[in-house]
């Protein structure tokens, strides 16, 4: 069912956001003043006119009447009108320059929320969305905030021109439909354009985020210079497109104004059996080509809404979808205070399927972790190891069972009541060590309440194996690159467990943190880890069977994600 215009309205309302949509009224009042400015300066330029001598005092024809003024003083008229209207269209570029990054800027944020609070994001849809999408939308605002401006103007503008001669400018409207079939052609090629734009744009996009990706892989297989082809081919729709939309939309924009100055022309030629005085004339052609010239600006704003729509809607579509959950996605809250004693779990027949997946990714898991506990979680590759992790964090929710939090005493809670308490209370080193641009001691300290000082920082680096740090010439000064260059895979994974043993964490995850060790460091490793078993609960996934000795309770998945206590 085809939603109806004012339902489609109210989508985009709310889509836009009320700020916006303020901006957009405040075009369309800015378009009225225009109106008023060009009106009163057209009239304007008759009194200057019959002052100086140009036309005689009969041919005046304004609105109301004015005693006669002196050159100083219409000239005063004349320039403080011209100063109003400069203001006017002044402030016109302003709100549009304003309505498009308050526009970007909502997205953007909304975006930003729901990425990092998400269950799962794919990078080349958030990136697509936070920067063409985004910018797309922009420029359809900044269009639309245009178009409010110049319609609100033209409309009123059109008023006064029927009201000082109706037979000619009815005339000359009706003349002016010969320019609706061209400029309907103009519209479809310039929708065709806008549609291969997004395409060409979406596979660029998709092509230099997984070179980047792989670019090790590239550099081995030596394909840099194919996959540099696929996106030059890319590159070059987009530039044939964008081409052909900008001769398009100067055409939409040049057009309105040479027919303009024909009719413009015709009527001079036919002034004298027009019912318009000389004076009247000069106000009449000045407003009529003022109108062209908004009817021009118009159409540009048109097409430009054409060809960056298809992106537009794509992010609208995304906030419908998505928008609305970010406030119930957000879980960490500065008044929830942490645990102040390990705690553990209970799951009772815990399922959880992904999507569209045709086997659960977990199914029948009931295990209980006792607080101060260590327990591994094994199995081969693919069993679940990491989607179980992300349940007992409360990242993704079973679909099936029930899941508890135990506090010191075993008493249970349910985990959604106490998942904001919990994330503030885990320590957490994952696969991929995350890095920060910047010194180890701001990779240290990232997310941290407070400011340890340099001995707490190395007691921490000590106790993760990372004494590396102190034989680095600036030590916990030592600059890294958010890759960690110069790192190797196993001195970044450290590094972030040093970073989770400052947060004196009641739970510690590690999932396969200890996978790019070699046999001693991970030896020393679990000699940490023993000392801190029982001040923190300790939940480790691994393929590695060194942990395994580490282990209170081992929960061991099989290929069909089926998890069993040993």
């Amino acid at each position: 069912m085809t939603p109806s215009p004012s339902n489609r309205l109210r989508r985009i309302a709310r889509f836009l956001g009320p700020r916006t949509v303020r901006l957009l009224a405040i075009g369309v009042a800015a378009g009225i003043g225009i109106f008023a400015a060009e009106v009163s300066f057209a009239y304007a330029l008759q009194l200057f006119l019959t002052t100086i001598g140009v036309m005689p005092a009969t041919s005046l024809r304004l609105p109301i009447r004015i005693p006669p003024l002196g050159l100083a003083t219409v000239l005063e008229i004349v320039c403080f009108l011209g100063v109003f209207r400069s203001i006017l269209y002044w402030t016109q570029f302003a709100l549009q320059g304003i309505a498009e990054e308050e526009a970007r800027n909502r997205q953007r944020r909304l975006l930003l929320s729901w990425a990092l609070n998400s269950e799962s994001s794919s990078l080349s849809d958030v990136t697509t969305l936070f920067n063409a999408r985004t910018n797309s939308m922009g420029t359809v605002v900044s269009s639309l905030q245009t178009l409010a401006v110049q319609l609100s103007a033209g409309l009123f503008i059109g008023i006064n021109l029927l009201i000082m001669s109706p037979r000619v400018t009815i005339s000359l409207a009706i003349s002016l439909m010969i320019l609706v079939p061209p400029l309907r052609w103009a519209d479809r090629v310039t929708k065709t354009a806008g549609e291969r734009l997004n395409s060409a744009w979406d596979r660029l996009s998709r092509n230099l985020i997984v070179g980047i990706k792989n670019l090790l892989l590239l550099q081995v297989y030596g394909t840099q210079d194919l996959e540099i082809a696929r996106a030059d081919g890319h590159l070059a729709v987009y530039k044939k497109e964008y081409g052909r939309f900008q001769l398009i939309s100067g055409f939409k924009y040049g057009l309105p104004q040479v027919a303009g100055l024909i009719l413009v022309c015709i009527v001079a030629m036919a002034s004298r059996r027009a019912e318009l005085t000389s004076g009247a004339l000069i106000t009449y052609f000045y407003l009529f080509l003022r109108l062209m010239q908004t009817f021009a600006v118009a159409n540009q704003s048109v097409s430009s809404i054409i060809v960056y729509w298809p992106q537009a809607r794509e992010l609208m579509m995304w906030w419908e979808k998505h928008a609305h959950t970010v406030p119930a996605l957000r879980a960490a809250h500065p008044d929830i205070k942490p645990f102040d004693a390990p705690v553990g779990w209970r799951l009772n027949g815990v399922e959880f399927s992904y999507p569209e997946a045709r086997t659960p990714a977990l199914s029948s898991t009931t295990i209980e972790v006792r607080p101060g506990t260590a327990a591994v979680i094994t199995g081969p590759s693919g069993s679940g190891k990491s989607t179980l992790l992300s349940i007992l964090l409360g990242a993704l929710a079973p679909t099936k069972g029930a899941i508890q939090i135990l506090d010191e005493s075993g008493n249970p809670r349910p985990l959604a009541e106490r998942r904001a308490a919990l994330l503030r209370s885990v320590g957490y080193v994952g696969p991929e060590s995350f890095i920060l641009e910047g010194s180890v001691r701001e990779n240290l300290v990232y997310g941290l309440e407070r400011t340890p000082s340099d001995d707490e920082l190395f007691r921490a680096l000590d106790r993760a194996q990372c004494q590396f740090i102190r034989e680095m010439p600036r030590g916990l000064d030592h600059r890294l690159t958010e890759q960690g260059q110069g790192l190797s895979a196993g001195q970044k994974q450290r590094l972030a467990l040093a970073r989770a043993l400052l947060k004196n964490p009641r739970v510690l995850v590690l999932d396969e943190a200890t996978a790019n060790l070699d046999a001693a460091t991970e030896a020393r490793l679990l000699e940490t880890l023993r000392k801190l078993k029982g001040a923190m609960t300790i939940i480790a996934a691994t393929h590695r069977p060194a942990l395994l000795a580490l282990a209170d309770k081992r929960v061991e998945l099989e290929s069909s994600a089926a998890a069993s206590d040993v």
